[in-house]
């Protein structure tokens, strides 16, 4: 018989995501400014899928998307953006020249300040081109006809873009230079020492690796006693969601796998789903759906008394013999758009003090 464990004391906090410690950085995150046009949402989807990467990879990321609240002065915006930037990305669509070149729109105003820099520093490296689809004569301004530009065009080369961008942008190169050498020859002598250099090993395909964005939110569960006796105790379930990195849209759904066998009393805004079977136990599936946005840095409570949401459920002496038994756990996912989703497990043993 499996033996019961000991508990010191009842924890009424448990995180289902922890937040990872950030490593020591070896350089100040650069500050980048994002310049495309607004054509269509699978473009704008496309822009932020690169910006969150970028951030995800200790990089400053200006975007009117995530910063420029309604009522805010466009221009202004975007000339701070373009002055207060480390580097400048231009999202290099055949709108994107069209809207340049006729000097049309935003797009058609941020270039008259790109220009006006360029003019004043031939030499600058701050201005990025990142061709995104059509040839280079479609989606090519006039004035970045001359620099080099990093390829976004096939979907099956994204990461290897990425990591060409990042080590431009942190100026570590891909190729490192080759170390200088000797003199080769001997002219008092007449003789030369001629060295060649080898050649890496081609054989094998070139594997680029690129780290995965962090997830972009963080759930803690606790709970609060409602009700104590001897013989049963009644409690709320207590959710939290704190967001990491920048929204995209308000809408997100909190997905829960509850066991059967712990005893929901009372449950309001949450919808029922099917009935799941994990590992041989039996789960039934919880859904809230929410359009309350969620700002970088805040949390909201989604379950809970006060919450959006609430769940309140039970435990008596039947239910602790259960977990005894084998331990039965809440399983979680937060979908966010445009976003990995947060999942993760929560012990019942942390969710009670019976």
């Amino acid at each position: 018989m499996r033996k019961k464990a000991t508990r010191r004391g009842c924890q009424s906090s448990a995180k289902g995501v922890n937040a990872t410690g950030a490593s020591a950085r070896r350089k100040e995150a650069p500050r980048v400014f994002i310049s495309y046009t607004h054509e269509n949402d699978d473009h704008k989807r496309w822009v932020r899928h690169l910006a969150a990467d970028l951030r995800a990879n200790h990089v400053e990321v200006i975007l009117d998307q995530w910063m420029l609240r309604k009522g805010g002065d466009l221009m202004q915006f975007m000339e701070r953006g373009v002055a207060d930037a480390d580097r400048v990305l231009l999202i290099l669509t055949p709108q994107y020249r069209l809207r340049a070149d006729q000097r049309a729109g935003g797009v058609g105003y941020e270039s008259l300040v790109i220009t006006g820099q360029l003019a004043r520093n031939l030499q600058t490296i701050k201005f990025i081109g990142i061709l995104r689809s059509g040839t280079l004569e479609e989606c090519v301004p006039t004035f970045l006809s001359t620099r080099l530009h990093v390829d976004f065009r096939e979907e099956n080369r994204y990461a290897r873009g990425l990591e060409e961008l990042l080590r431009d942008i942190f100026d570590v190169p891909g190729e490192p230079m080759a170390l200088l050498g000797e003199f080769p020859f001997d002219i008092d002598n007449g003789t030369s020492r001629i060295r060649l250099s080898r050649l890496p090993d081609r054989s094998g395909p070139a594997l680029v690796s690129v780290p995965l964005a962090p997830r972009a939110a963080r759930v803690d569960f606790s709970f609060q006693k409602l009700s104590v006796t001897r013989r049963s105790h009644l409690y709320a379930l207590v959710t939290s969601v704190t967001l990491e990195i920048p929204p995209t849209q308000g809408e997100w759904l909190l997905k829960i796998l509850w066991p059967e066998e712990i005893k929901i009393t009372h449950d309001d805004s949450i919808k029922p789903g099917r009935q799941v079977l994990i590992e041989g136990l039996r789960y039934k599936e919880l859904v809230l759906h929410s359009d309350r946005r969620v700002w970088p840095g805040e949390s909201i409570v989604a379950i809970g008394p006060e919450g959006l949401a609430r769940i309140d459920y039970q435990f008596d002496r039947s239910t602790q013999r259960v977990l005894d038994e084998r331990s039965r756990d809440l399983l979680f996912t937060l979908y966010l758009e445009d976003h990995r989703p947060v999942d993760g497990r929560v012990p019942f043993s942390n969710l009670n003090c019976f």
